[in-house]
This record gives C-alpha cells, sequence and structure tokens, in this order.
C-alpha cells in the first residue's frame, strides 16, 4: 500500500503511474479453510479506505475492521 501513495508521501520510489499499479490475489475458501476459487485482479490500485475506530472501554479483544475500495482494469476466476 505504501508504494502505491501519492509521490508527495514516498518521493522518489516510483518513476511511472503504471509503477503504482499492482497485479492482486483473492482466494475464496470452503467452510474447512480449503481455496475454492481463485481470482486475479490485473493492474489494482486502492482508492479508498474507510476510518478506523479505536476504543479503550472495550474489555474483550475485537479485531478492528476497516473498508478498503480498489480499482482494476481487469480480473480472472480459477
Amino acid at each position: 500500500m505504501r508504494s502505491c501513495s501519492t509521490a508527495e508521501d514516498t518521493p522518489g520510489e516510483w518513476t511511472s503511474h503504471r509503477d503504482i499499479f499492482k497485479d492482486a490475489t483473492l482466494q475464496i475458501m470452503d467452510g474447512t479453510y480449503n481455496p475454492i476459487r481463485t481470482v486475479v485482479f490485473k493492474d489494482m490500485f486502492p482508492v479508498g479506505i474507510s476510518g478506523i475506530q479505536f476504543s479503550s472501554v472495550v474489555v474483550d479483544t475485537e479485531p478492528v475492521i476497516a473498508t478498503a475500495t480498489f480499482s482494476y482494469t481487469s480480473y480472472t476466476i480459477t
């Protein structure tokens, strides 16, 4: 994610806009955590992320949840 941020945030880490697009793989699992489908996204780029809520009041361990939005040029499902 850091290498996909703006030039002001990471100066000198990329030289052209094509350097910030990356391929990504999503594996869809069944109920026993075995992969049943694989989705490969081409030229993926992050376009948004939700806020993250922190609380010092919660006593149980809870996962931190955020939503990320991406753009991509194409995908294949296998």
